[in-house]
Formats: structure tokens, C-alpha cells, sequence
């Protein structure tokens, strides 16, 4: 087995992994798709992709998402036929030494309730975190018509930068630098709309799509404090789902903290459901 590490995918290696991606969700009944890019990493010279090789088929893959400097969380893939033979070990291994090298102590694994239903054996080796997420879905069509005037959901310019990462950081009790750092690198992403809403001529929300192949995926979406429960959120979904539908036919998908309940509510007015529930692992 060759293991190769990478800072950047090739177009070529993004297909090989969305390929054993997709043999992974087949067999464990999983969904999450990884984000193919370091663009949101702390360090953009880390090598955060590992990819494992036997015999020239890609059968394993970690990507190392490092958003702040704390703390970073691997996703990891490994082909259903070539598990138990250590590929995982191997990756995981390299993928601490570039942890170190960068002197990341914390270190969280990504997967969903369906694989480790038919794993518990990992339970032995790992504790699960108190945070859970539940991936949700809904097909590409046209938003429900709502009923909110004053608002006007348009695409961010940098001169929004500074006003998005102010409330950002607020509101997902983040640090200025990093919600500054997913304003400006979703404006540049030509793969990512970053989405804000006004009202009354200011900014009182926003959120970015995510649109590389597979989904669009939603994230970061939010709404400022002093502007909550005035059904901004809905209605702000509500016109980004719209417009999506004028520029593509993906489906679309978010994740979303499993106990806020208010959140999951304005999803699923919008005509989200459930697939899948998402667990961090820790050892």
C-alpha cells in the first residue's frame, strides 16, 4: 500500500474519492459527502489529504479539516473490501504526525450513526462527543411563497466582509479571525454562493452555498440576534432555495446541531427531512 499527501486535489483525485465515497455510502448506508478543499484551513500549506493506493485503486482517504487551531476533525473513507487491513491505521498515523507538526492536540472523527450502528467495536477505542448534527435534505425546487417584503437575499461583495464575520462570530460563538476567514474565502470560492439578507438596508443574516458536484449544501447560515424570530430565517431560505433553482438542478442538503429545535423547525417548513444523524468520535 502507497499512501500520497496532498495540500490540493487534482480534478482527477476529487473523482476518485467522490467514487469511493460513493462504494462507502452503498454498503454503510451513510450520506455525508466531504468538502474536497483546504480552503477554510487554518494552515493552507498542511498536507490535508491522504490518500491510500493498492495497486493503483484508491481504497482509503482521510481529509483533515483544521478551521481553527485548535482543534481539527477527520473525515476518513476506506474502501468496504480492504477494510481490517490497517489502511485506516495508516492514514490516521500519518494524518497525527501533520497534526503535531502543527501542534493540534484535539482531534475529532467524523461519521454517522448507520456506520456505527454496524460497528460497535469502535466504541472499545473511542468515546463519542456530546455534539451531534443531523444531515438533512430536501429536492431542488423553487421556495415556498412567504410572505416577507422588507427582505432581499443577494450575493455578498467583500465590502460585506467585515459586517458578516461581526455577527458570525456572535452568533456561533466563534473567533473574529476565523468567521472573517469563511466570509472572505466563500466570496472568493467560484464553487460557493455567499448569500446575506437585508432588511431596511441592513445586513441581518447570512449564508453560504456550497455547489461542487454533488449538492448544493448550505452552511453557515445565520440570522443576527437582535433579529431573530421575525421569520427572516424562513423567508431567507425560502428565496436562496428560489434562486438555486434558477442556476441548477442539485439537490440540497445542511447540517444542523441535533437539539436546536428552532432550526430544525424553519428547515423543515422549507421542506427538509431528515437522513441521517451526524457523530463525532474522540479518543
Amino acid at each position: 500500500m502507497f499512501i500520497e499527501t496532498k495540500t490540493i486535489l487534482t480534478e482527477e483525485e476529487k473523482q476518485a474519492v467522490r467514487e469511493l465515497e460513493s462504494s462507502v455510502h452503498q454498503y454503510d448506508g451513510t450520506f455525508r459527502s466531504v468538502y474536497l478543499s483546504n480552503r477554510f484551513n487554518v494552515y493552507p500549506d498542511m498536507e490535508a489529504f491522504y490518500l491510500a493506493y493498492k495497486d493503483e485503486q484508491l481504497v482509503g482517504f482521510i481529509f483533515i479539516d483544521a478551521d481553527n487551531p485548535d482543534e481539527a476533525t477527520l473525515f476518513i473513507f476506506v474502501h468496504p473490501e480492504h477494510r481490517q487491513k490497517r489502511v485506516a491505521s495508516a492514514l490516521i498515523a500519518q494524518a497525527k504526525q501533520q497534526l503535531e507538526k502543527y501542534h493540534i492536540q484535539s482531534c475529532l472523527y467524523k461519521t454517522e450513526h448507520a456506520f456505527l450502528e454496524k460497528n460497535t467495536w469502535l466504541l472499545d477505542k473511542f468515546s463519542i462527543d456530546d455534539e451531534r448534527e443531523l444531515l438533512m435534505k430536501a429536492e431542488n425546487q423553487p421556495g415556498k411563497a412567504i410572505n416577507h417584503q422588507s427582505l432581499e437575499v443577494k450575493e455578498a461583495t467583500y465590502q460585506d466582509v467585515e459586517e458578516i464575520a461581526l455577527f458570525q462570530a456572535k452568533v456561533f460563538d466563534e473567533r473574529l479571525e476565523e468567521a472573517r476567514r469563511y466570509a472572505e474565502e466563500s466570496i472568493k470560492d467560484p464553487q460557493i454562493i455567499q448569500y446575506i439578507f437585508r432588511m431596511n438596508e441592513q445586513i441581518v443574516g447570512s449564508a453560504a452555498i456550497s455547489y461542487e458536484e454533488l449538492s448544493n449544501y448550505f452552511f453557515g447560515l445565520a440570522v443576527r440576534p437582535e433579529n431573530q424570530n421575525q421569520g427572516i430565517g424562513t423567508a431567507a431560505i425560502s428565496l436562496m432555495m428560489t434562486d438555486l433553482n434558477q442556476r441548477n438542478t442539485l439537490p440540497f442538503q445542511l447540517s444542523v446541531v441535533k437539539d436546536n429545535h428552532r432550526a430544525i423547525a424553519v428547515y423543515e417548513k422549507n421542506g427538509f427531512e431528515i437522513m441521517s444523524e451526524i457523530l463525532y468520535l474522540k479518543n
